[in-house]
Formats: structure tokens, C-alpha cells, sequence
């Protein structure tokens, strides 16, 4: 996930000045996780394109394979596999799209997101 660049940021004993403070002091926990929550969105959007990237790559890849003198995509075991696949990302597709509709302002719906 290269397209996520994530880096630790500590702060010790570190003094704002009034003129520079964001948002109310003592509401610092509440901002942090308003943007988690768009983290979060953001996170399952992109497993979601890794996702489907790899089904993808394996429905190609069961219709190449031969087994049998036949693609292994026609095996019911692999094609249970591929339903199975397409199922969960339709699903993490339609958590990751709730989960965006419920971060705009004045919706309540952080166990949503937390969900997606």
C-alpha cells in the first residue's frame, strides 16, 4: 500500500502559541478522531482497489490454468472461490460507500465508518 505514506509524529513538551491553536483547547482528542474516521474511509478504499486488482488477476489466471485439459475456472471448487471473492468485495464496496455518506457533517454514523 504504497499509496498510503504513514509516519509517526510525537510531540514532547511542546508549547503553541494562542495565535496558532486550532479549534478549541482541550478538544484535541475529538478532532483526532474525526480525521481517523476519514483515515478509515480512506483505508478501505484503497483495500478495496487491492481487492479488486486480485480478483482480477485471479479470474485471469483460472481461465489460463489447465487442469485436466480444461480451464480450472470451469471447476466448481475454484469457481465457489471466485463467487466467494466477487460477494465479500461487493460488500466491502457497499461498507466503504456507506461509511462515506455517513462522514459528512451532522450525520451520526462512526460505528459505520469504523465499520467500512
Amino acid at each position: 500500500m504504497r499509496a498510503s505514506e504513514t509516519a509517526e509524529v510525537i510531540f514532547d513538551n511542546c508549547r503553541v502559541p494562542k495565535e496558532n491553536v486550532l479549534g478549541k483547547i482541550g478538544d484535541g482528542f475529538i478532532q483526532a478522531m474525526k480525521v481517523l474516521d476519514g483515515g478509515r474511509i480512506s483505508i478501505a478504499a484503497l483495500s478495496l482497489g487491492i481487492a479488486k486488482g486480485a480478483f482480477d488477476a485471479s479470474v485471469k489466471y483460472a481461465k489460463e490454468r489447465e487442469q485436466f485439459g480444461k480451464p480450472i475456472a470451469e471447476f466448481q471448487g475454484i469457481s465457489f472461490k471466485l463467487a466467494d471473492m466477487a460477494v465479500k468485495i461487493e460488500a466491502a464496496e457497499l461498507l466503504t460507500y456507506s461509511g462515506g455518506r455517513f462522514k459528512k457533517p451532522r450525520l451520526k454514523g462512526y460505528q459505520r465508518v469504523g465499520v467500512c
